[in-house]
């Protein structure tokens, strides 16, 4: 699995960020949630892409949305709190041609998605592996992300990049989390990520892989 930076400093939040696009060519997709990725990269701000998975096309989860879809994930660390992460990405949205408008739709086609599916903030400088998951509830931003354990083009790529070795440190945590996430009866015994990661890749969704 493509893979990108070491852990740097121990991080205030480690945040998991879904990508994805529908409108143009796949190239075109693939150009802009790897242009995405890479502009979140912002070491001179603190902020890292640790990891992240392959992209995959995937049909439109429900909504009025016509053209497929190309989804991944990735795990930063950031100094960012969750809104203000918010603000960044939705500011990040619009230089890369999402136009928001009264009009718009939940589930319509788009240029570039970037959501939050989950934050967790370090909950003692000295201890690298001790995170809290935060949740909240506002009309502008819901932690863990509402529908993360329903959609598989969210599912599927975050458990990839858990299972990834720039997250070791961390793995006992998330396999905790993840397995305390409201799921469908048939995760109920997750396990290791690793472990099951490779185990259950069974869905039917095309990987186009980013190295």
């Amino acid at each position: 699995m493509p893979t990108h930076h070491p852990l740097a400093a121990p991080p205030s939040y480690l945040a998991f960020i879904s990508l994805g696009a529908s409108l143009g060519t796949h190239t075109e997709q693939y150009h802009r949630l790897t242009t995405a990725r890479a502009q979140i990269h912002t070491p001179h701000q603190h902020q890292y892409v640790l990891a992240y998975s392959a992209l995959y096309a995937n049909p439109p989860a429900g909504g009025v949305a016509k053209h497929n879809f190309l989804n991944g994930v990735c795990a930063i660390q950031t100094k960012r709190p969750p809104t203000a992460l918010l603000s960044y990405l939705l500011d990040l949205e619009s230089s890369l041609g999402r136009i928001r408008t009264s009009a718009t739709q939940a589930g319509d086609d788009r240029h570039i998605d970037l959501d939050i599916l989950l934050v967790l903030a370090r909950q003692e400088p000295s201890h690298l592996a001790k995170l809290t998951c935060i949740e909240t509830a506002s009309a502008e931003l819901t932690l863990p992300h509402p529908r993360l354990t329903i959609r598989p083009f969210m599912w599927w790529p975050l458990l990839e990049v858990i299972a990834s070795s720039p997250l070791n440190p961390y793995a006992p945590q998330l396999s905790n989390l993840v397995q305390k996430l409201p799921h469908q009866s048939d995760w109920d015994q997750l396990g290791d990520p690793q472990e099951w990661f490779q185990q259950k890749w069974s869905w039917p969704y095309t990987e186009i892989i980013d190295r």
